[in-house]
């Protein structure tokens, strides 16, 4: 800050009786006040240090931060910036301010204050895992001052820090700026910190968004990227508009799967390449369990292991005392390389699994009835992968029935359109 500070303060009073006038003054009422930057410094009474880390840095950093330090010695080191407020780096910040207005921002510091503890007795606050240059724009915005949110990343994270620290009205603001910003590549993050740190208006509003612009979400990157939980948030969505395609969906949901398996395949190559080693192969036509046959080999590797370890225990010593030293590093080393495929290969199988499953989940909330026979019976009946999940025949048969009756029989609740929207 340089210059003059003008602020609003307000001002509530709670009258119990009432004036001459027949009433209470009207309260609260807002008044400018002016502060001066010479002011702000001398009544500053509290000293608030932001790390990054869950750590304190070294005692020698601490010293030259609290000391105003204005520049580094390396140019490539982390440079601290100066103000009137404090200093400021990448990994560190010393920032000075007012009890009364962080308390006023943030029943989060106003609890410090009052708690009578350390923090309380001395005016010095220390804060750990959190980007100080983020802390900076929510410690400027309780002071009034305009903050620049560059995009949905850099507003998401505003959000989890105000939301740790309580400053709700920066919290609110940055929801706004979201809000104004949600497109296709932004949207699911945005979704989920709307559910994270509890923002109803900005979830509808993604909410509505997915409903009108589905299809185009479904072909994007986001669409592969997302977690399961808000790729199955986005597949059981309702209350479209207009003719809904529901082969869409289905689409959506194996294209989802077919990018996770290659993901995990291509993992596999990479530490084929890494290791020299044949690391078992999974199938990729369809990965469920039946044919990820890794447990048995798995098992067999145990085995092995301890028959080595007990041959060893049992094997006379040798003469020659070199060879043995050698015999005995190899068979180590053997054996934690085997102890590693099979971690490897535990963890592929469990990778596999996992995207079967949520796949398995996924196709029970596409909507088959609203298919045409003719892509049921070309299509869908053609996928193995779709084909081998439990009850899926049961779902296809009912799909057939309702279109013989011409859609006069009653649909379960799931099934019918998406242009219906549940309650």
């Amino acid at each position: 800050m340089s210059g003059i500070m003008t602020g609003l303060l307000d001002v509530a009073i709670e009258q119990t009786t009432k004036n001459l006038l027949n009433g209470p003054r009207s309260y609260p009422q807002l008044l400018a006040l002016t502060f001066h930057d010479q002011d702000i410094k001398n009544l500053q009474d509290v000293t608030i240090h932001v790390f990054k880390n869950e750590k304190d840095e070294p005692d020698e950093k601490k010293s030259n931060l609290n000391h105003g330090s204005t520049g580094s010695t390396n140019e490539n080191e982390n440079k601290k910036v100066e103000d009137t407020e404090g200093t400021i780096s990448n990994e560190e910040a010393t920032l000075h301010g007012h009890n009364f207005i962080l308390a006023a921002a943030s029943p989060w510091f106003r609890d410090i204050f009052l708690s009578g503890m350390k923090e309380s007795t001395e005016n010095e606050v220390k804060i750990h895992g959190v980007d100080p240059k983020i802390f900076k724009l929510i410690f400027d915005f309780s002071y009034g001052n305009d903050i620049y949110i560059k995009d949905s990343t850099h507003g998401i994270s505003i959000i989890k820090v105000a939301d740790r620290l309580q400053f709700k009205r920066i919290k609110v603001y940055a929801f706004s700026c979201l809000r104004a910003q949600i497109k296709n590549s932004n949207m699911f993050d945005i979704w989920q910190a709307s559910d994270l740190y509890d923002c109803d208006e900005t979830r509808k509003l993604c909410e509505k968004y997915m409903r009108s612009n589905y299809a185009d979400i479904f072909v994007s990157p986001e669409w592969l990227a997302t977690s399961d939980v808000y790729a199955l948030k986005a597949i059981k969505i309702d209350g479209l508009k207009g003719i809904v395609d529901e082969t869409v969906f289905y689409k959506a949901v194996l294209a989802r799967r077919e990018a996770a398996t290659q993901k995990v395949i291509d993992l596999q190559k990479l530490k084929e390449e890494e290791s020299g080693d044949e690391v078992t192969k999974a199938l990729p036509g369809t990965p469920t369990p039946s044919n990820v046959n890794i447990y048995e080999k798995i098992q067999k590797e145990i085995k092995d292991i301890k028959g080595a370890k007990g041959a060893k225990d049992t094997k006379g010593e040798s003469k020659d005392n070199d060879y043995t030293t050698d015999t005995q590093t190899e068979t180590e080393t053997e054996k934690l390389e085997r102890l590693e495929n099979i971690r490897w290969e535990r963890y592929i199988k469990e990778e596999l699994e996992a995207i079967q499953k949520h796949f398995e989940v996924m196709i029970c909330h596409i909507r088959f009835p609203q298919m045409d026979i003719e892509f049921i019976a070309d299509t869908v009946e053609k996928e193995d992968a779709v084909m081998q999940i439990p009850g899926i025949k049961d779902i296809l048969f009912e799909s057939y029935r309702h279109k013989a009756f011409l859609g006069k029989r009653e649909l379960s609740k799931k099934y019918q359109s998406r242009s219906i929207e549940s309650s």
